[in-house]
């Protein structure tokens, strides 16, 4: 049986991460791309149920991700405060609040945006691989971050009748793994956690971020209208995160 209180209810709200919401400005993105700014044409009321919808799928994700790494969150000094490697949240509590999201989520979906529920499905068993998987080898884990947020300007882009820019979706995917990066630094300086940490080279991501920013500047030249707005955005962006990270070191 399952004890509710105040403070367990905060752990499941935690467990949802709902203040990482980047995903919410991808599929946003996406979506202005397919109407091309216009938003005389955008359908509102799609627009707020496919958000409403993914948004719970997201939060089933995440809650898996910390069923299947609570073993490795327990060596984090950090992470195992978590809910449930410290055990305030039991695993199999964990599991029935997952579903319980995920069914709800896809129900949305069905009724409200059919297409949508395919994508759903689609990045929920390739985020379970990604943990399972991907995560455990070196760069390749940074390769599984870009597909998921190249994958979801995707989506915009298509539950909206859009016309893909396949640059612009290249630019998404190497600007996430630029990013990736800088939220791991902490960890790969520290060597804590996860043994996959201890096969990267610093001086290597340095130049891999390096390529990102040239990437990303060429995108802006490949890309026209309202995809090039998008692209200056992200590489304004980009340079910002470098500039201040080791304008700060």
């Amino acid at each position: 049986m399952i004890t509710v209180n105040k403070d367990k209810i905060e752990d499941f709200v935690s467990l949802t991460r709902l203040r990482n919401l980047p995903f919410i400005l991808e599929i946003i993105a996406g979506v202005f791309l397919a109407v091309n700014f216009n938003l005389r044409t955008l359908d509102a009321d799609k627009l707020i149920f496919v958000l409403l919808s993914f948004q719970m799928l997201y939060a089933a994700i995440y809650v898996n991700n910390d069923i299947l790494d609570w073993k490795e969150d327990l060596k984090d000094e950090i992470k195992s405060k978590r809910p449930i490697p410290s055990g305030r949240i039991k695993r199999w509590e964990a599991l029935i609040f997952s579903l319980s999201l995920t069914v709800i989520a896809l129900l949305l979906a069905i009724i409200f945006v059919p297409y949508l529920a395919n994508f759903e499905l689609a990045f929920l068993f390739f985020n379970i691989f990604y943990t399972l998987v991907l995560k455990k080898i070196p760069y390749l884990e940074f390769f599984g971050i870009g597909t998921a947020h190249a994958a979801r300007l995707y989506m915009g882009v298509s539950l909206f009748g859009g016309i893909q820019n396949y640059y612009l979706i290249y630019g998404f995917f190497v600007f996430a793994i630029l990013r990736s990066f800088f939220q791991k630094y902490k960890e790969i300086e520290n060597k804590q956690a996860r043994r996959t940490l201890s096969f990267y080279s610093l001086r290597q991501i340095k130049l891999t971020q390096l390529f990102i920013l040239s990437t990303l500047l060429l995108i802006i030249l490949f890309t026209n209208s309202s995809a090039r707005i998008i692209a200056i955005i992200i590489f304004l962006y980009a340079l910002t995160l470098v500039l201040g990270y080791y304008g700060s070191g």
